[in-house]
């Protein structure tokens, strides 16, 4: 769903940027940046976050201050803490301000999908500056900690959160090798449990590998495991692998990553999708890359059109 472009310089914009972000190419992202900005005539808010929790709290004054648009500079956490701080001081969960995007990290999965260059900060300045944006769903996970934590492109469950908890302990390894080392690593430590998955009030009951709730296509530094998810079609997209031969498993992965259908695995969609442990125990998941745990049961849902982001044109 597209929308007429902002007048960027007409705007107030805020750059919260991460320093520490792609192995310290945050800051040098975020002088190119400013730079281009300024000689497109804007004139940007500059705010370098200090730690966890500073740009949530930072963007969630952003928005309360009616700040145009707020623009993360760094990686997956650094997006995720720029959109829940957006979200926690809207009205209804639906942000004002536009969400920009210049991706600094490893993964940069959302960016993807949104057609603004990975890895590449100057070029996707020059995206920022044209201005072009469109309404995308927003998803909501209730269950893990207190209130609503809101996502943008997945929330997963079994060996796909595991998995990226071993991401952030391997992030010395250079590029996605801290994706892929490290998931192989836990995916040959990892046993599956029993998980009941509801979508809309249907029922799949099974000892799980894997499961990935999905706005966006992509994950894992371009791994497809939605082929059929759009941002604004108000549906998620529920992969689910079964528990399986673990050396099938992994014969099998290359094709699963391109988005193919084999082996164990069920592509449900809905709008609200209940993930339950039987046996009530923990629960680890992830929000966006965002590691978080529940209590047995965690929801998810999505909002149709609540969020508005600057994006390539299509």
């Amino acid at each position: 769903m597209s929308e007429q472009g902002l007048e960027l310089e007409r705007e107030q914009v805020l750059l919260l940027a991460n320093p520490t972000a792609g192995r310290g190419r945050g800051d040098e992202a975020l002088e190119a940046v400013e730079r281009i900005l300024r000689a497109g005539g804007v004139d940007p808010a500059v705010h370098r976050t200090r730690g966890p929790g500073d740009a949530r709290e930072r963007a969630a004054q952003a928005e309360r201050d009616g700040v145009g648009v707020v623009v993360s500079v760094g990686g997956d956490g650094t997006l995720h803490e720029a959109l829940n701080g957006l979200c926690d001081a809207a009205p209804a969960m639906r942000p004002r301000a536009a969400l920009g995007l210049i991706p600094v990290g490893t993964g940069n999965d959302y960016a993807r999908v949104l057609g603004i260059p990975g890895r590449d900060p100057r070029a996707a300045a020059r995206l920022l500056l044209e201005g072009h944006t469109r309404r995308v769903d927003l998803g909501r996970l209730e269950g893990a900690g207190e209130g609503v934590e809101t996502f943008c492109n997945n929330v997963g469950a079994a060996f796909l959160a595991t998995a990226n908890a071993a991401h952030e302990v391997h992030r010395y390894l250079p590029g996605r090798l801290s994706y892929s080392l490290g998931g192989f690593i836990e995916f040959l430590r990892y046993q599956a449990f029993p998980l009941v998955i509801r979508v809309d009030g249907r029922t799949l009951a099974c000892e799980a590998t894997g499961i990935q709730v999905s706005i966006g296509r992509f994950c894992g530094g371009g791994i497809e495991l939605a082929p059929d998810a759009h941002l604004d079609d108000g549906r998620l997209q529920v992969f689910v692998l079964r528990r399986q031969n673990k050396v099938r498993t992994v014969l099998e992965w290359p094709r699963v990553a391109r988005g193919e259908k084999v082996g164990d695995i069920s592509i449900l969609s809905g709008r609200e999708v209940e993930l339950e442990r039987p046996d009530g125990r923990e629960l680890l998941l992830h929000a966006d890359g965002e590691v978080l745990r529940a209590r047995g049961r965690a929801r998810v849902g999505i909002d149709p059109g609540a969020l508005r982001v600057v994006c390539a044109r299509s």
